[in-house]
């Protein structure tokens, strides 16, 4: 079976991010259970693409961010929310909750600038660019 897979990430960088054992206990919400539920992932994966997308509605890029050679910026958002969103919605939350609502907040501020022009991706333009200055009517 393969592994939970996103449009901006996978499993294996939810766990590169924060931690094989860490993504396996925070997928169960079993605490007898020992595997990871792939289900859950996969849910938290879909969340995530779900946020970015979202976010970016509107925006001067093209839903999905797909095709941009810097991927690894839009891996990062993703595996950031779906793993602070598994560790989330467990509920059994320890020491580390700030540090995870941290690099959250980090997400979204990154982001931001990528949709307000400050940084750019190489993704395709959207269809509706976003106006650079006023506009005459």
């Amino acid at each position: 079976m393969p592994l939970p897979t996103g449009q901006y990430a996978s499993e294996t960088d939810i766990r590169d991010l924060f931690g094989a054992d860490n993504v396996t206990r925070w997928s169960q919400l079993d605490n007898t259970v020992a595997t990871p539920d792939e289900d859950r992932i996969q849910r938290a994966l879909d969340h995530a693409d779900a946020e970015i997308n979202g976010f970016f509605l509107g925006g001067p890029y093209a839903l999905p961010l797909a095709g941009a050679s810097d991927s690894s910026t839009t891996t990062r958002w993703a595996a950031t929310i779906a793993g602070v969103w598994l560790y989330a919605a467990r509920g059994q939350q320890d020491g580390n909750a700030s540090r995870y609502d941290q690099m959250l907040a980090e997400v979204y501020t990154d982001m931001a600038k990528y949709k307000s022009g400050v940084k750019r991706l190489t993704a395709a333009n959207s269809r509706f660019p976003m106006p650079t200055g006023p506009e005459s009517v």
